[in-house]
């Protein structure tokens, strides 16, 4: 069975990373969610650790999706080794199918490695809890939830957070969720980059344009109608927004063909995302403050727009640590005359505050955010907090 292979020495991680050309195709699939758990699965293996997944191609159900969905199609990101489970998706049955799929190549994997030192399951669902009950009756394996999405406070949200008293431990991306779990062990983990675009004290001098960018969904739950109604209020011909994610709106069609300043790029490649980063002034973050749902994650995009060491303006959420109040420009209302106010204030910073700004960003990335120190945050955590509970037990 497994006992000829290093027991114990890898971690199996319950979530799905793709390629570009999935994430361009499949609605299902989220940029940001992906880029994260790329960020983090990459950097744990670089810190040598054996990190194997056990995931899905996510599509919408049936009939807008495909019926079945075979796990071997491709897509999966090369260089993380796994296996993607086949599941019959339709209405009622989808979540029975994905959870016997998923025991089915556990028990493979299981045969094959021996039992793994632990389970991660990015978000908690119904398939990923049946087989962490599963691997830890049969097995004592232990298992640590990612919460990148908590559900809205309600019935649903009772029901996940009794799930998740099951696990062994718990990561949170919002600090929110993370300040009133009182379930232990416990880690606060919201995000990082794989590297920095910016080096400290340069004065930039790529200012090409004197435009913010907006790069997220194109709905409610990201704030760009607000954005939208805050550049109506903005009259200086000089300043542009840019616009870029998936989905788009009637206001966004309406707002693209009423100002030639708005530019609307779509769903962009990670290269000219890249691209258009480094010729912008500053970013946007308007997430609605008083969306539920914005308690409950982390708007993972302000890190990518760290990278770059430009200012970053952003409305307050509770998902957000407060160590980011150091480094955000945050609104002081979350109204468009606020905001409107804020871009012009930002873009019209002089050299010197801009640099002194990079300089706290380049500290602030560079300590704390980079996918290698997060990594290692969980490594150690996991390390001293989570597998010694099941070596005691």
């Amino acid at each position: 069975m497994g006992s000829a292979h290093n027991n114990h020495a890898y971690l199996l991680y319950l979530g799905g990373v793709f390629t570009d050309d999935i994430i361009f195709s499949s609605p299902a699939v989220s940029p940001a969610a992906n880029r994260w758990q790329k960020g983090l699965l990459r950097a744990l293996i670089d810190l040598k650790n054996d990190v194997r997944i056990l995931g899905h191609f996510p599509e919408p159900l049936w009939p807008k999706g495909r019926f079945r969905i075979n796990g071997s199609i491709g897509g999966k990101v090369p260089d993380i080794p796994g296996e993607m489970a086949n599941y019959w998706n339709v209405p009622s049955f989808r979540s029975t199918s994905l959870a016997v799929g998923y025991k089915r190549i556990f028990q493979a994997t299981y045969d094959t490695y021996g039992p793994p030192a632990c389970l991660l399951s990015y978000n908690l669902y119904p398939h990923t809890a049946a087989l962490a009950r599963y691997a830890r009756k049969q097995y004592g394996v232990p298992w640590v939830c990612i919460v990148s999405d908590a559900p809205d406070p309600g019935p649903q949200r009772d029901q996940h957070d009794h799930i998740l008293h099951e696990a062994t431990g718990r990561v949170f991306l919002s600090w929110k969720c993370f300040s009133d779990c009182c379930h232990f062990p416990l880690l606060h983990l919201d995000g990082g980059v794989e590297c920095l675009r910016f080096l400290p004290n340069v004065v930039s001098t790529n200012r090409k344009k004197n435009a913010v960018l907006y790069s997220g969904v194109m709905n409610q739950y990201g704030g760009v109608n607000l954005l939208l109604k805050a550049f109506e209020l903005i009259r200086d011909t000089s300043i542009e927004l840019w616009l870029c994610g998936k989905g788009e709106n009637y206001d966004i069609r309406r707002a693209v063909q009423r100002d030639a300043r708005i530019k609307w790029y779509g769903f962009v490649t990670d290269e000219h995302l890249i691209d258009l980063s480094e010729r912008v002034s500053a970013f946007i973050n308007p997430r609605p403050v008083i969306l539920p749902a914005s308690t409950g994650n982390f708007p993972s995009k302000i890190l990518e727009y760290f990278s770059y060491g430009k200012p970053v303006i952003s409305t307050w959420t509770e998902g957000l640590s407060p160590e980011y109040k150091e480094v955000l420009t945050v609104l002081e209302k979350a109204t468009p005359e606020c905001l409107a106010q804020t871009i012009q204030n930002v873009l019209a910073w002089d050299a010197a505050t801009r640099q002194e700004m990079t300089n706290k960003i380049y500290e602030f990335m560079n300590s704390r955010k980079l996918w290698s120190i997060q990594a290692q945050r969980l490594k150690n955590w996991l390390d001293t907090d989570v597998l010694t509970v099941r070596s005691a037990l």
